[in-house]
């Protein structure tokens, strides 16, 4: 299991875990998974757990899908920096469409197809965000919200 949560949190007992980092990569049954963020300096930065959160690169054959966690405009940023491939015909919209994240230049590197925003029914943070969703529209992106529909698979 790779994870973000600090080694002394209560989860870190259920078993064996290993810190996602940028740079991990493997192939799974024709599957290649790449961790895109955090870097090992944003460990050492201390830095909000959401802005530490694993991202990671899904590809197979010519699709691919970008699960971006909880990370905000910050982290966007640094990977837009990075110089890594952010291209995904899938993104799981970041930090649940919050006002945050999702910015206009990450948006347009990833270039999605499809969007899925993850956020509870009439959430008390108004997740997700009227403004962020008009990004999404405006590049022409369908964003499925699983407030509105229960679940996507």
């Amino acid at each position: 299991m790779l994870t973000s949560i600090a080694t002394e949190h209560p989860l870190r007992q259920l078993g064996a875990m290993q810190r996602c980092e940028r740079g991990q990569s493997w192939v799974w049954d024709g599957v290649r998974f790449e961790v895109l963020h955090p870097s090992a300096a944003d460990y050492e930065r201390k830095l909000k757990p959401n802005a530490l959160s694993c991202v990671l690169r899904v590809t197979a054959h010519d699709t691919s899908a970008l699960l971006a966690g909880d990370i905000e405009a910050a982290q966007e940023q640094n990977l837009l920096q990075s110089g890594q491939a952010l291209q995904a015909d899938w993104l799981l919209v970041p930090h649940h469409g919050s006002t945050t994240s999702s910015t206009q230049a990450f948006l347009e590197a990833v270039n999605p197809s499809f969007a899925i925003v993850q956020a509870g029914y009439r959430n008390r943070f108004g997740h997700p965000r009227p403004d962020v969703l008009r990004r999404y529209s405006d590049l022409g992106v369908l964003v499925v919200q699983t407030p509105r529909c229960g679940a996507s698979t």
